[in-house]
């Protein structure tokens, strides 16, 4: 659940001046894309879109973009107007934390899912959109199924280990409170969400000191982790290789950790992949699959947590899409981008599990 900040007066006119300056680097990203070389994005349309999206992230404050941008419950509640199906939240015990179905409460599958943003920013009209295409696909007659997007509280306004327990309290409440059976459900997130999915999953294993231990009677089904989000490093290999061929740059993602993290120093829960090989040994699910774009940033990262899992949970798959973004099955649609690969691949394995 988020708060937006009410910006002040000053806020306001250097947002302005920022805008300008994103316009600029738009402009000047129209110029510059017949010279962008093989190294640049690889068609004009997301050259332009990669570059000012980063000079945007980059250029204005965490609290701007907050302000300019609808809150994640805002965001549910014009998907329901959209597709015409009434709203229906879940209030946690805190009286804070709300997560959202699309689908029936009732349904017997479900997928949670846990969105990205570099927990600064609220889930998006495609975090919704793939979550609405996702409870589409598995939709059966006389077998409902549902996707429950959980509203964690942003950064820096909280900061680890609240969204954490956030998280845990939801799965907490859908087995303890509404007696839901791990063995039906789904644990999903992109980015920053696929790193609070692999937190829950080291919580289960070995419980947070700050969070009271989540004990499974049995695994959960299935887990997706699309492009997680599992080392705040921004110095590796594919954040050189690929900074022009994606839209996530290295100021926007530093500014969005430190948020997060505050004092806190790194740890297995709040970066997955400092974890060893046996910490994830028993990780409660029967199957993972783990998907990256080829040309995104993460790449790296994102491998090097896959083969741990794979060493750790042999049922771990991995899946590099040729070509793809950071993100792409969510974010490519906000930029009027087509379907990807990804997207319809963990549609359907999704599909095939749950």
């Amino acid at each position: 659940m988020e708060h937006k900040p009410q910006l002040s007066l000053w806020e306001k006119a250097s947002l302005v001046i920022v805008l300008l300056q994103v316009i600029g680097t738009a402009l000047y990203a129209v110029i510059s894309a017949p010279f962008r070389g093989e190294n640049g994005a690889p068609t004009f349309r997301k050259h332009v879109t990669f570059t000012t999206s980063k000079a945007f992230l980059s250029l204005t404050t965490i609290r701007q973009t907050q302000a300019v941008t609808a809150s994640t419950d805002e965001v549910y509640l014009a998907l329901g107007k959209k597709k015409g199906f009434p709203p229906e939240t879940i209030t946690l015990p805190d009286g804070i934390t709300k997560a959202h179905w699309i689908g029936s409460k009732n349904a017997e599958r479900i997928v949670i899912w846990f969105h990205g943003g570099g927990y600064c920013l609220p889930a998006g009209p495609g975090h919704y959109a793939y979550c609405h295409e996702i409870w589409n696909q598995l939709s059966r007659p006389g077998n409902e199924a549902a996707v429950l997007v959980l509203s964690y509280s942003l950064a820096p306004q909280a900061r680890y280990p609240a969204q954490l327990k956030q998280a845990v309290e939801l799965v907490r409440h859908l087995i303890n409170d509404l007696g839901r059976r791990p063995s039906t459900m789904a644990i999903a997130g992109d980015s920053a969400g696929g790193n609070l999915a692999l937190g829950v999953f080291s919580h289960i294993l070995h419980p947070h000191p700050a969070i009271p231990p989540l004990a499974l009677s049995e695994p959960f089904k299935a887990a997706v982790l699309l492009a997680p989000w599992a080392n705040f490093a921004t110095h590796t290999s594919s954040f050189q290789r690929n900074q022009y061929k994606d839209l996530l740059g290295p100021p926007a993602a530093n500014k969005w950790s430190s948020a997060f993290m505050g004092n806190s120093p790194p740890d297995n829960y709040n970066q997955p992949y400092l974890a060893p090989v046996e910490w994830w040994e028993g990780i409660k699910v029967e199957e993972i699959l783990v998907v990256a774009g080829e040309q995104e940033v993460l790449l790296d990262v994102v491998q090097d947590i896959a083969k741990k899992l794979e060493s750790a949970h042999p049922k771990t798959t991995t899946f590099i899409a040729a070509g793809e973004f950071h993100d792409e099955p969510v974010i490519g649609p906000d930029f009027g981008f087509p379907e990807c690969e990804s997207a319809r691949m963990i549609k359907s394995w999704l599909a095939e599990r749950l």
